[in-house]
């Protein structure tokens, strides 16, 4: 390509990318893995040790590939003759975005290989933490890869929130919300349709996708203000929430999977932490964050009585919570007997 007319520098710097880079690297990797006196598993970790940090040129190469990949789509769309002859000429099987793929596919296999190692490796072995520090090492890379593909994705996500969403109050705006951390689809108790959820560092944002592709509001409780039952008996799949100057609203949402549903009232749970606005200690946060779970068979709410008021196995808004008014002094007091109730050493 870089020999044809018929493609420019930026052309190829979208198709490829940093590819060169990772081709200089792995020339001296690859030659690294095969000396004269292979010395086995101790060995191949201390290479992979040695050379952690070159393996960061990854993440730049996977952020950009899906850019890669529609640059590509559409260079072949315009000029499928040169592409198909070029392939007949090489005598390759495979597209170029098959190839493309490659780098990806062997960065996040890495640590898979090195665990198999691992678990296959004495731990009393000369060697064996090597081995260890190679697998997590690498392992650590895929989770960075990984994160920041995800960020890149929710970032695209909010910014198609932003252009399409409808009908949001006055009174909010989206950057208040903060970082987007999840956003998925459940059905509500009593809604035709699913819901989109949009969970966001400083609140949960519940919309209507429409048949045209945009975003009707629904409603935004912001942490500080939102109460989580995770356990309703006849209905292990389903979780609620509810806010507290809105005490008739109480939203019965269902997971697709428990993996779902612990995913979201985990996350759910660990953001309300870091906006109840009080200094909350470690161990009363771990027990918090144990709330829920399933342990001896028995299940524990995660909005305890003395941290949130008890709503839990109902579908409706307790009366003591529908007769008191939004704005009442008393919402002020009750949390700070929460707090002092919870921290207390008899709790």
């Amino acid at each position: 390509m870089r020999e044809s007319p018929l493609f420019s520098s930026e052309d190829l710097n979208l198709v490829f990318a940093n590819m060169e880079k990772i081709l200089a690297f792995h020339r001296l990797f690859f030659a690294a893995l095969v000396p004269p006196d292979l010395m086995g598993p101790a060995y191949l970790a201390q290479c992979f040790n040695e050379h952690a940090d070159s393996f960061e040129i990854y993440t730049e190469y996977c952020i950009n590939f899906p850019a890669s990949v529609k640059h590509l789509a559409q260079l072949t769309t315009a000029q499928p003759e040169w592409f198909a002859a070029r392939q007949a000429d090489i005598g390759h099987s495979l597209q170029l975005g098959t190839y493309l793929l490659k780098p990806i596919q062997r960065i996040l296999k890495y640590h898979l290989l090195l665990e198999k190692l691992l678990d296959n490796c004495d731990c009393d072995a000369l060697g064996y933490q090597w081995v260890s520090e190679a697998y997590e090492s690498m392992r650590n890379i895929a989770q960075k890869i990984n994160e920041v593909q995800n960020q890149k994705e929710r970032k695209i996500r909010l910014e198609e929130l932003e252009l399409r969403l409808q009908e949001l109050p006055l009174s909010l705006t989206l950057g208040e919300f903060g970082e987007l951390l999840l956003d998925d689809l459940f059905r509500l108790t009593g809604a035709k349709g699913e819901r989109n959820l949009f969970l966001f560092a400083n609140g949960l944002l519940i919309v209507k996708r429409k048949e045209d592709g945009t975003f009707l509001f629904k409603n935004y409780i912001a942490h500080s203000n939102l109460m989580l039952s995770e356990v309703i008996p006849e209905n292990p799949l389903h979780f609620s929430v509810i806010a507290f100057d809105n005490p008739k609203a109480l939203t019965v949402i269902e997971a697709k999977s428990m993996e779902q549903k612990r995913a979201w009232t985990s996350r759910l749970k660990t953001m309300m932490l870091k906006n109840f606005g009080v200094s909350i200690p470690e161990h009363v946060q771990q027990l918090v964050m144990q709330l829920g779970e399933v342990h001896q068979g028995v299940a524990h709410d995660s909005s305890p009585r003395r941290f949130r008021p008890p709503f839990f196995h109902t579908t409706t808004a307790p009366d003591y919570l529908q007769r008191r008014r939004a704005k009442s002094p008393v919402r002020d007091a009750f949390v700070k007997n929460s707090v002092r109730n919870i921290l207390s050493p008899t709790s």
